[in-house]
Order: structure tokens, then sequence, then C-alpha cells
């Protein structure tokens, strides 16, 4: 009997390491790590200014470039200083050099890059196409073209490397 015993013991406590490691494979997602799920692609404007606003951020640093037909910065990345949503410091990275106060107006904090997006979509543009930062919901890139007909009125803005 003693032996009877040990094997079914044997048997309950294999089969229950089994059933658990079962339980525990098909309870994991392949290839997605845990982040994954939060870090959905984002299409909205809506979803991803909510999600921007749900940061609190007020005060921050993004880096930034233009790409289009227009004056300087244009094709630089920028590092911009945002305190209480407004610009404080601009700092060219390839040069390192600091730009003055004057071509603050030229600089988007994120806030105002969503506007930038709902004026652009206001004038029914020939392309809008926009991706957003899946974890703070910022624009990272926003691609304007106002009229296929008319020459040198692209924009586009990319931003980066958002730090609290």
């Amino acid at each position: 009997m003693k032996i009877a015993d040990k094997l079914m013991n044997r048997f309950w406590l294999i089969s229950l390491i089994v059933f658990v490691g079962f339980l525990f494979f098909m309870s994991c997602k392949r290839n997605q790590s845990p982040l994954d799920s939060e870090l959905e692609e984002i299409t909205n404007i809506e979803v991803a200014y909510q999600k921007w606003q749900g940061n609190k951020s007020s005060s921050y640093q993004i880096e930034q470039r233009f790409i289009c037909f227009c004056i300087s910065p244009a094709g630089r990345w920028i590092r911009v200083t945002v305190k209480d949503n407004e610009i404080e410091a601009a700092l060219d990275l390839e040069t390192s050099s600091v730009y003055s106060t004057e071509i603050f107006d030229k600089l988007y904090t994120i806030e105002e890059a969503f506007q930038q997006i709902r004026n652009f979509e206001e004038r029914n543009p020939a392309t809008l196409e926009i991706e957003y930062d899946p974890r703070y919901g910022y624009p990272k890139r926003i691609n304007f073209d106002g009229s296929t007909g008319i020459a040198d009125d692209e924009f586009t803005l990319e931003m980066r490397s958002f730090k609290k």
C-alpha cells in the first residue's frame, strides 16, 4: 500500500506542476513585452491629446526639427526646454549654440503642435500625416502639404527624445 500511495502522490504532484506550467504558458503573450499593450499605435488626435494630458507635463525637454522651404533653423535638431507650457530655452544640437528668444516663435511646445494639427485639419489639406508617440501621446511627426498645386507649402515637424 505504501508504494501505491507514493506513486499516487507523485502522480498528483507531477500533474499539478504540468497544469500550473500549462496555465503560465497560456497566459503569456509571445513576442510582447509587458509594456507593449500600453504602447499601441495612436491614430486619432483626441486619443493622443488625452494621453498627453494624462501625463500632466507642462515642463519638459523635447528635440524637434522642421523640414520645409522656410527660414533657419529648418533641418536642424533643436532641444527645446519648456517650463509651464512656455519655451524657456533652445539649443542647436549640431553646433551647441543657444538660440535667442527671437527664434522661440518658430518653435513649438507640444500643446502648440496639437493646435497646429487642428489648424491644418481645418484647411482640408492634400496631405496630413501624423505619427504620435505611443507612450506619451505627443505628435512625433507632422507631415503637411496644403495643396498639390502649390510649390513649397509642404511642412514637416519631427519631435523626439521627450524628457520630463
